[in-house]
């Protein structure tokens, strides 16, 4: 028989090669759409030594005059990537030292996954990005909130970053460490 392990995703993703996924800028463009609003589009294409062009992503950032940023992305996938289930999708944002409280409107306090979140309840809840961490046997991505609506990380003195989920519902997380560095982490 075939090895259990074998049938996980992500030794697809890995024959795939989307664990070491690259990518390049193919367009900007930046226009004044209105007198207090800009919009900046990117085109980008990201892949792999085995698929060069496994997806295509757009983001187009629209920023206002009073410093707020909407984000929309759009991601599409070759034809050619042949794989059962695509690996998660999303934004990264890295913030400067000292961001450390964390709030949000969604579920939890704990945290929860699409599949294993009817515990978890709506509610504004707060905490720090240690407090989110998760000590597992084998590093992995941890603390996920589901069905969130509203972020805000800040600091000490209240001043930081709100994130809404504009179109229904994110998903979203803290932590100290990328999801590089607890890939090629043993413990």
């Amino acid at each position: 028989g075939i090895d259990w392990v074998m049938e996980k995703d992500w030794y697809d993703w890995k024959a795939a090669g989307l664990h070491e996924l690259g990518a390049t800028a193919e367009s900007v463009t930046v226009e004044q759409t209105r007198p207090q609003e800009v919009r900046v589009v990117i085109q980008t294409v990201v892949g792999s030594k085995k698929h060069p062009e496994a997806f295509l992503h757009q983001h187009t950032y629209t920023i206002q005059g009073d410093g707020s940023v909407r984000l929309e992305t759009q991601v599409s996938v070759a034809s050619g990537l042949k794989i059962k289930n695509l690996p998660w999708v999303g934004v990264s944002l890295r913030l400067v030292a000292g961001h450390e409280q964390f709030r949000y409107y969604g579920r939890g306090p704990f945290e929860n996954y699409r599949d294993r979140n009817s515990g978890a309840m709506v509610g504004v809840y707060q905490s720090s990005v240690d407090e989110e961490y998760v000590p597992y046997i084998m590093p992995q991505t941890f603390g996920n909130k589901t069905d969130v609506r509203k972020v805000w990380i800040h600091n000490d003195a209240g001043r930081g970053v709100e994130i809404t989920a504009v179109d229904g519902v994110m998903e979203a997380s803290v932590s100290h460490f990328t999801d590089a560095d607890l890939l090629e982490s043993f413990h």
